[in-house]
């Protein structure tokens, strides 16, 4: 998610400076890992994320994951890296004894890894497995024909990387991470160094760790709620070639017309990140209603008008577009990148929206779009079914603020809205949904709590858990999914609110004094005499700091933590201890590449409060539960 590169020395000297506050990542091979890990921990210090390591014994793969009082269990990884490489494959491939067994290696090689993810999930619930796929060494016996040949080393390696992906689907704790796809960017021979292999059990070299670690960095970012949700495109030698001013339509290039197949190209891709959730935004000099035509019409264009969130033609200057289209999102400038041909308009944005990711991009655009795919700028933790209608929930949104600009009063748009939310616990249907905005919600969150769809079925297994799920629509469509409550029993009666946090979409409109009216009336229903609860700084939630006291909580503790963490484990009913290994610095995303920077973090006090269940007032609204 950085555009600038590192050498593998340069994440030694970042890696020195982490001191494992944001992420626990453990390493285990069948190889030699330690340069690995070293360059995973700089490359996510790169990220802005603090790591700790943990590099396991040399080939202790099944030993460490077998033994639930190994070093691996005893470290709690948020994340485990398996390497089990193509060369120690292929080794035990040539030990098989006969024709048969090598008919069947893949099948039993990807079952013993699937049972290897198993157990350790078992005993490290949560936790992300990132297994490194195998890099297809040279084959220099079947050649060619070994590639149809069932009995051949390249043929059963292609398919266990098939069925490990099956397997990984299955288990949904596992993130595949394709080396074969890696060393297809620089070459065998730059991926891969014999010489260190056969000297120090070393497969990926020096100069391709900080490619791999990069990967692997970004997995984690992701995973940690770091997810960019935004691509906002100027046009003209951008979206198109030519400028639409002086060409005209018929003179845009696009398809076979000049440059044209490249700018198509790059439309694919985006409009592709769109299916896949990524909201579009146009942000462009240009005359607004000349350009909405432009996209209506031109036969070539790929990307249309209601595929875009957000529409900015004029001739205000684009850090202040940008700024408007947050505003309208409800999203922080650092979830979103800007794609712009023109250098003068790339320094002016960086220089006046430091947070935004803005890639600079190749004169050429032929070559930008395996530039952007290979920057990995939008690599998901989770993919849900809401994700192929975000863009027309914010669409609907921006019809929603026009009726509210023209309505008398604000409470008169809300009633207009003909609001109703629904309420249910954990599904099979929208635990990776739930799993999702757990990861994606940074700013109305109470403490920031990542669960992955793992956690979220098991809560939804959990007698002692309370999960309720809030899904508003309104006469303009659904928004979907927009809150989550997570609570749990404590002794003396009392219910811990562990999780509560909804999506920016909805502020203002009395979702969360629904959500709030809900906690309690399921709390007098069990029975509890008092619902606990706690806020945890982070640098984006300030929004939701005085939100518990709001609503009739009794602060107890307000002491100033050692500054501000991204997310905690959950489950953790007691932040103190995680707090404390903050180190009172937020980090700068500066979008020039210069990320991790660190600058002190403003003072933000953690509290714990309760409220007494039959002192509850439930607050009115506008809103229809049902």
């Amino acid at each position: 998610m950085t555009e600038k590169s590192y050498t593998y020395n340069e994440l030694r000297r970042l890696a020195k400076g982490s001191d494992g506050n944001d992420a626990r990542i453990a390493v285990l091979g069948d190889c030699s890992t330690q340069h690995l890990s070293t360059a995973i921990c700089g490359s996510c210090k790169a990220l802005g994320i603090d790591a700790a390591m943990l590099d396991t014994e040399f080939d202790q793969v099944r030993a460490m994951i077998d033994d639930p009082c190994s070093e691996l269990y005893a470290f709690a990884p948020d994340h485990a890296v398996i390497y089990l490489c193509a060369e120690k494959l292929a080794e035990r491939f040539c030990a098989e004894p006969s024709e048969k067994e090598r008919l069947t290696f893949a099948e039993r090689t990807a079952a013993e890894t699937a049972a290897l993810w198993q157990r350790f999930s078992s005993l490290r619930p949560g936790a992300r497995i990132i297994h490194l796929g195998p890099a297809m060494p040279y084959d220099g016996v079947t050649g060619s024909l070994g590639n149809t040949t069932p009995s051949s080393f390249s043929y059963q390696l292609r398919r266990l990387s098939l069925l490990l992906c099956e397997a990984g689907a299955a288990l949904g704790c596992v993130t595949y991470l394709d080396l074969e796809a890696l060393q297809g960017q620089v070459g065998r021979d730059s991926f891969y160094d014999p010489r260190m292999y056969y000297i120090a059990q070393m497969t990926v070299s020096d100069a391709a760790l900080p490619l791999l670690g990069g990967a692997i960095a970004d997995i984690v970012a992701a995973c940690s709620g770091r997810a960019l949700k935004c691509v906002i495109l100027d046009l003209d030698g951008t979206l198109w070639g030519g400028v639409l001013a002086e060409d005209g339509i018929g003179g845009l290039e696009l398809g076979e017309l000049g440059e044209g197949r490249a700018f198509s190209a790059l439309q694919l891709y985006l409009r592709e990140l769109r299916r896949r959730g990524i909201l579009l935004a146009v942000c462009s000099k240009n005359d607004e209603n000349a350009a909405r035509e432009a996209i209506r019409t031109h036969p070539d264009m790929i990307l249309r008008e209601e595929d875009f969130a957000a529409f900015r033609a004029n001739y205000e200057d684009k850090a202040a577009n940008i700024l408007s289209i947050a505003a309208e999102f409800g999203i922080g400038t650092d979830s979103m990148v800007f794609l712009d041909d023109t250098p003068f308009e790339r320094r002016l944005v960086r220089e006046l929206v430091p947070e935004i990711t803005v890639p600079e991009l190749p004169d050429d655009p032929a070559m930008r779009p395996d530039m952007l795919k290979k920057l990995s700028l939008f690599e998901p933790s989770s993919l849900s079914s809401e994700d192929a209608r975000r863009t027309e929930m914010y669409r609907a949104e921006a019809q929603r603020r026009e009726e509210a600009r023209s309505a008398a009063t604000y409470n008169e748009y809300l009633a207009s809205l003909d609001m109703r939310l629904h309420i249910e616990g954990i599904t099979e249907l929208n635990c990776r949904r739930v799993s999702q905005l757990s990861q994606r919600s940074n700013q109305f969150n109470l403490r920031t709590v990542r669960y992955t769809p793992e956690q979220i079925a098991a809560l939804g297994r959990d007698s002692d858990a309370l999960t309720l799920c809030f899904s508003l629509s309104d006469k303009h469509g659904d928004c979907g999914l927009v809150g989550i409550i997570v609570a749990r029993h404590e002794h003396g009666g009392i219910l811990f609110l562990e999780t509560l946090l909804m999506s920016c979409r909805v502020l203002r409109r009395g979702v969360e004094a629904c959500m709030m009216n809900a906690l309690f009336d399921r709390a007098r229903k069990l029975g509890c005499t008092a619902v606990r609860a706690e806020y945890i700084p982070t640098p984006k939630n300030s929004m939701v700091a005085e939100l518990l006291p709001d609503f009739g909580f009794t602060v107890q503790d307000n002491t100033v933590r050692n500054g501000c963490r991204e997310s905690i484990t959950p489950g953790s009913k007691d932040s103190t201890a995680q707090n404390d290994r903050a180190d009172n610095v937020t980090h700068d995303t500066s979008a020039d590449g210069a990320k991790g920077t660190h600058i002190p973090a403003p003072e933000r006090r953690a509290y714990t409060c309760s409220c007494r269940v039959c002192d509850y007032i439930p607050k009115k609204t506008y809103i229809e539960v049902e």
